[in-house]
């Protein structure tokens, strides 16, 4: 039959184990996190340039808009926590992404067309 103290002393391993766990995760979630937001962030100062010379000001408002996103996802992240932030920031950028694309391919009946 177990001890307490062995009950005890294996709750307290486990409690460590997880405690990693949890720590190594953020981590990881916050590195992922960045990254989107920077690979985002690059993709849409390319687009707004774009934009700028084509004169298309609807494309420009909605890229202006996800890059906003980009830049906050990015900025969050390095606040201690989880980033709650990123569970709107990053479909907010990924669909100003989609709809620049759909503008792009002479889906709507403005912007430049490629």
């Amino acid at each position: 039959m177990l001890g307490v103290k062995t009950v005890k002393c294996l709750f307290i391993s486990v409690n460590t184990t997880l405690a990693k766990l949890y720590q190594t995760t953020e981590a990881t979630t916050k590195t992922v996190v960045t990254t989107l937001g920077a690979t985002g962030l690059v993709k849409g100062t390319m687009d707004i340039a774009e934009d700028l010379i084509c004169q298309d000001y609807v494309c420009l408002a909605v890229d202006t808009i996800g890059v906003c996103a980009d830049v906050l996802t990015i900025g969050t992240s390095f606040l201690p926590g989880a980033n709650i932030t990123s569970g709107v920031t990053i479909p907010i950028s990924s669909a100003c992404k989609t709809f620049r694309f759909c503008c792009q391919r002479s889906i709507f009946k403005f912007g430049c067309k490629r």
